[in-house]
């Protein structure tokens, strides 16, 4: 088969080659002419520009529709090409901030809409009456569906529209554009390869983020999947390269049916509740207005921290310095400014792009190291500090120490007469670098030597890097019995620095008689303690097996089965045993009153234990000052976070909306400290300062309930997106781009630059990863219901109607839309594979090699997606793009 000609349109020549066997090739130029012209500006690439003569075609291989704009000045396509892609390039950057400013203003509309209350009644179980109480009246899934997605969606829906709408017009000269569909299906990519990848990473190092609402993300997963083979299915398979009216209106109707199910997975529709289930959700609804579990209000009306449940957040936690900060988080999430996590972390995004101050969302309190890192620049174990006899105090300088210190590592010691050798170890603490040693000598108490113990005296030598020695001391076992003695073990003459503790007791307590048994006089533990330990002594004697029975009884205030579990059995004490421990589990779910206790009493001993006087203690619950450490904090941020939002609700008029146009905004934390500006904040602030200017024409979000703020924004969105779409032609053309390879890529990527920004915020302060990649799947499949499907109602019912069809090119996108769904399939089941513990139990973060690994792979996947649909496109790769118009609608 002869090979195509190549003509060039701006030279009447026609090369000696394109001499046709039987064919009069000028001819059929100027006869042809017409209807190639218009070929070439419905598909406005080179390679589609072709006239088909027998088995060949004549191709126009320099055909140019740049200059086919209304938004060009007379003359300006006569810059030359370079210039104009700059030119273009940067208007385009200009554009997309433009969107991002007005999307603030968006944003907030639905911020306030979504901030709606109404009143349900509920049972008080107290009174057996009705209570009224307020809940927010959207529902947050079906809110994030719905006008979330519409707002951080805007763009790309409108673009789509918008494309459809300016192309309409005479049935027989239709012009179906790609930009708007191809940018949905690069969106879709970019968003859930890339930020996706960029959320993986943001996670802190040595935490997790996963998906808290599981059976809403499956189902918005399914959908986001289900509506890209739909989009395959209508354009290559039911009625390809046409769009017809059924297909149109079953699209957007899927739009309310994804939203429909996706609350009933939220609430639970297909497993019946039981009536206590169906009052936890309730009074989580509720929460969403005003946390009532973790406040509480007094006479006067003021509201005040439930500290019981803050004491129950941290019992329920690990317990140690991270998971306080944990805790931290999950308190201030409890009292977010909106109830939208997204949403909020959109905002912030837009602002910051803006050089605007942000708003607050919630603040993380981040410790100079790790814990891990802590605890390994720390020669001597934090879990020393719990060992009985141990000096807190003396410890804590110790650990502290810049110079070389001696001290011993117990201030206290106990050793059975019977064990033959007391062995007390000695720390050396400060730089190691050098030997050091230290003498040490034993001096009489009650225990005399040689008839109790062997005196002992000597020295220790610490050799360079040593930090501990051991001193060890006989004892004289004897079957006299007599009571528990004394004596003591004395540091002195360190050859270099000093000594932190000098002496240690050394209780030699006696195995010759069965003992007595006895409780300590007191017995005091957190108020977030899981369990509670109890000591029983066997004093004055260790000699034989002995038995004693325990049982715990109520107090005042404390009551088994809610506040603690009740506890009895029996002890067995082993010959030469002297303590044995009772352990009693605390409420898992609920912390005791402070000042609440119940008591432990021995009775019925065996095996010839005697009962001391002190049989019976009470064990009293104290309050845990990270408890009070954790609520002050609260109490300061909510302050700092009230006047904050009160100085914001003061200045939601015109006049301020113009003046903070102009003025460059200090940013504020979370606690109400000022931030300065950076460089970067300055430099956006005066490229953007045109755009601020212009969007404070929009109405105050708060008026009428958010309506003219959204209603006006959304007409500026379009009309920043009608430019958008025509300047994106104009540079794709001016770099030699079709418009399907100019969508997937820039355009996808500038619609998107907010997104990715608040996801990789929302993962670094979200306890979750709900607000980072929860409302990916949803927006993907909202893109698709609404994107295509709001046009495609309007293409299709227009054209139908003057008795034609509305036609597509289905070849190019439909390729592209394949080549994402290899990939959605393969980044999803990542993401659920990933929430199994042996790959780390969520889907994001976990160690630095995994989430590394997985961000790397998405990101190249997106590579790929770009790089296999622009070959297509190009037509590097066969694919059967069946992109004949003529026929569609036969």
């Amino acid at each position: 088969m002869p090979g195509p000609v190549y003509i060039d349109p701006w030279s009447p020549d026609v090369p000696a080659q394109c001499s046709l066997a039987g064919q009069n090739v000028t001819e059929l130029i100027m006869n042809g002419t017409a209807g190639l012209m218009q070929k070439c500006h419905d598909t406005a690439t080179s390679t589609n520009c072709y006239m088909p003569v027998g088995d060949s075609r004549i191709v126009y291989n320099k055909f140019e529709t740049c200059s086919e704009s209304w938004l060009l000045l007379p003359g300006f396509n006569l810059l030359p090409t370079p210039m104009l892609a700059v030119v273009y390039a940067l208007f385009l950057a200009y554009l997309f901030l433009g969107i991002a400013i007005i999307s603030d203003k968006f944003m907030s509309a639905i911020e306030v809409i979504t901030a709606q209350t109404t009143t349900i009644k509920k049972k008080d179980k107290k009174t057996g009456g009705e209570q009224v109480i307020e809940v927010k009246f959207w529902n947050p899934t079906v809110a994030n569906l719905t006008l979330l997605a519409l707002g951080s969606s805007a763009p790309e829906i409108l673009l789509a529209v918008l494309e459809t709408v300016s192309n309409l017009g005479d049935p027989e000269k239709q012009s179906p554009g790609e930009l708007g569909a191809a940018t949905i299906v690069g969106s879709a990519a970019f968003n859930l390869l890339v930020i996706s990848a960029v959320c993986m990473v943001s996670v802190p190092k040595g935490e997790v983020r996963g998906i808290s609402n599981l059976k809403v993300f499956l189902m918005t997963s399914f959908f986001s999947v289900f509506a890209y083979v739909w989009v395959l299915i209508v354009y290559t398979i039911w009625t390809p390269n046409r769009i017809s009216i059924p297909e149109a209106f079953i699209t957007f109707a899927l739009f309310p049916t994804f939203v429909w199910l996706s609350f009933a997975a939220d609430q639970n529709f297909w497993k019946k509740r039981t009536p206590a289930e169906a009052e936890d959700l309730m009074e989580k609804q509720a929460a969403g207005m005003k946390i009532t579990e973790v406040t509480t209000t007094d006479e006067d009306g003021k509201t005040k921290l439930n500290r019981r449940q803050i004491a129950t957040l941290v019992k329920r936690s690990d317990q140690n310095e991270a998971a306080e900060a944990e805790v931290m988080k999950h308190i201030m999430a409890l009292f977010p400014s909106d109830p939208w996590g997204a949403m909020r972390f959109r905002i912030n995004a837009v602002r910051r792009l803006g050089g605007k101050a942000h708003k607050v969302t919630k603040h993380i309190v981040e410790s100079d190291e790790a814990p891990e890192l802590e605890r390994a620049n720390r020669r001597v174990h934090p879990a020393d500090m719990n060992e009985p006899g141990m000096d807190i105090d003396v410890f804590k300088k110790f650990a502290g120490s810049t110079e070389t210190v001696f001290m011993f590592k117990c201030s206290s010691f106990a050793v059975m007469e019977g064990a033959g050798v007391a062995k007390l170890v000695v720390l050396r603490g400060g730089p190691l670098d050098i030997a050091a040693s230290v003498d040490y000598y034993t001096v009489d108490g009650t225990a005399d030597s040689p008839a109790d113990y062997k005196a002992v005296k000597g020295t220790l030598i610490f050799s360079e890097g040593e930090e501990q020695k051991t001193i060890e001391v006989p004892i004289v076992d004897d079957n006299d019995y007599e009571p528990d003695e004394n004596f003591f073990v004395k540091l002195c003459k360190p050859t270099t620095g000093k000594l932190l503790s000098d002496s240690v007791e050394v209780t030699i307590i006696d195995d010759d008689e069965p003992g007595y048994a006895a409780l300590d006089e007191k017995v005091e533990v957190s108020e977030t303690a899981r369990e509670v330990v109890i000591t029983v002594y066997r004093r004055r004697g260790a000699d034989g097996k002995v038995t004693v029975d325990y049982a715990t009884s109520d107090g005042e205030q404390c009551k088994a089965g809610s506040d603690y579990e009740d506890t009895k059995g029996t002890l067995v004490f082993e010959h030469g045993e002297t303590s044995k421990t009772i352990t009693v589990k605390t409420a898992e779910n609920l912390v005791p009153h402070l000042g609440s206790g119940f008591n432990v009493q021995l009775k019925n001993p065996s095996g010839g234990l005697v009962m001391s006087k002190r049989v019976q203690v009470q064990v009293m619950f104290v309050a845990d000052e990270s408890v009070n450490r954790l609520s002050e904090e609260v109490l300061e941020r909510l302050a700092a976070r009230d006047s904050m939002g009160k100085e914001s609700e003061k200045l939601e008029t015109f006049y301020s909306q113009f003046a903070d146009a102009v003025t460059l905004q200090t940013s504020v934390d979370d606690d109400g400290n000022k931030v300065e500006a950076s460089m970067m904040d300055i430099t956006l602030h005066f490229f953007t300062i045109s755009w601020k200017v212009l969007f404070a024409l929009v109405p105050p979000a708060h008026m009428s309930g958010g309506l003219p703020c959204f209603s006006v924004s959304l007409f500026f969105i379009g009309v920043v997106t009608a430019v958008v779409e025509q300047v994106a032609t104009l540079f794709g053309c001016s770099l030699g781009l079709s418009n399907m390879v100019t969508a997937i890529t820039f355009v996808a990527m500038g619609t998107s630059l907010p997104d990715t920004f608040a996801s990789m915020q929302a993962t670094i302060e979200s306890v979750d990863a709900d607000a980072a990649i929860g409302n990916i799947t949803g927006s993907n499949s909202v893109n698709v219901f609404l994107g295509l499907g709001l046009p495609w109602v309007i293409g299709s019912v227009y054209y139908e109607s003057m008795g034609s069809c509305f036609k597509v090119r289905a070849g190019a996108l439909g390729f592209s839309v394949t080549i994402f769904l290899v990939f959605c399939c393969i980044c999803l089941g990542t993401m659920l594979l990933r929430r199994l513990p042996v790959f780390g139990g969520a889907e994001l973060g976990g160690s630095e090699f995994g989430k590394k690994s997985v961000a790397f792979m998405f990101f190249m996947m997106w590579f790929a997606y770009v790089l296999i649909s622009s070959l297509q496109d190009y037509g590097y790769i066969a694919w059967d793009t069946n992109d004949d118009l003529s026929t569609a609608c036969d």
